[in-house]
């Protein structure tokens, strides 16, 4: 186990040696080329942006992420098990199966 340790050790110091050199080089890079200290910053900023559309029961495509957010709003309400409030039993929702030739059942 000690001889594990001692190799992990080494290990770790030739990476954070390697990684502070990595470093030094790209600092002198930087020095003499602006676009490639830019290119850097952009590839370590954290936030992203994705626009995420869906398609509606209807079978168009959402255009805005409030029409997203209220058709996958939906969708997971039709989903989940509700809690039927007067006769304060489970209710599951109203899925139509039918069986395949296979013996699988497919959800409408």
């Amino acid at each position: 186990m000690d001889k594990y340790k001692k190799l992990q050790n080494r290990v770790n110091t030739a990476i954070r040696k390697e990684k502070l050199k990595e470093e030094e080089h790209k600092c002198h890079v930087f020095k003499t080329n602006k676009k490639a200290f830019y290119g850097y910053v952009k590839s370590k900023q954290k936030v992203t942006s994705k626009n995420v559309c869906v398609r509606s029961v209807n079978g168009t495509i959402t255009k805005s992420e409030v029409e997203t957010a209220e058709e996958l709003s939906m969708f997971f309400n039709s989903v989940y098990i509700q809690k039927d409030e007067m006769s304060n039993t489970r209710v599951s929702p109203d899925w139509t199966t039918e069986t395949t030739g296979s013996g699988q059942n497919s959800y409408q």
